[in-house]
């Protein structure tokens, strides 16, 4: 070995951790950038790090992550607008509950919870509110 580190490659709302004790919990990469990566927490704290100090989870434990992440992305109080693909979300001036597809230069992408040909809304994030939904299973 020469001395060089690999380096995982991300992907965009992909679930990380960083390798730093001021920087623990969960995190989720919000923008690939030329030499670094821009993450952003549950609560919507973004920080741009060195790609070398972040740890890439994998499998199970990457899973259990994206779903504790989603947990307290919904239990945060919505002091920021910023949203991850999935989230459920009303839509100011439209009734019904929606989907975050994908971020946009201006917002977000939103669909209508189950479907309406296909339609989709391009909608600033200040026309959105976080909706947070729960679900229990017959036995």
């Amino acid at each position: 070995m020469n001395g060089t580190v690999e380096i995982p490659i991300f992907h965009h709302y992909e679930v990380v951790k960083i390798d730093h004790p001021k920087w623990g919990g969960l995190w989720c990469v919000d923008a690939i950038l030329p030499k670094n990566l821009r993450l952003v927490d549950a609560t919507g704290r973004t920080l741009k790090c060195d790609p070398s100090l972040v740890i890439k989870l994998e499998g199970e434990e990457a899973a259990s992550a994206t779903n504790e992440f989603a947990r307290l992305r919904a239990e945060s109080p919505d002091t920021t607008k910023t949203f991850v693909i999935g989230e459920t979300v009303s839509l100011k001036g439209k009734p019904g509950i929606f989907v975050v597809l994908k971020p946009i230069p201006r917002g977000y992408s939103c669909a209508l919870l189950g479907g309406d040909d296909n339609r989709y809304w391009s909608c600033p994030a200040a026309n959105l509110t976080r909706i947070k939904i729960t679900a229990t299973v017959a036995e």
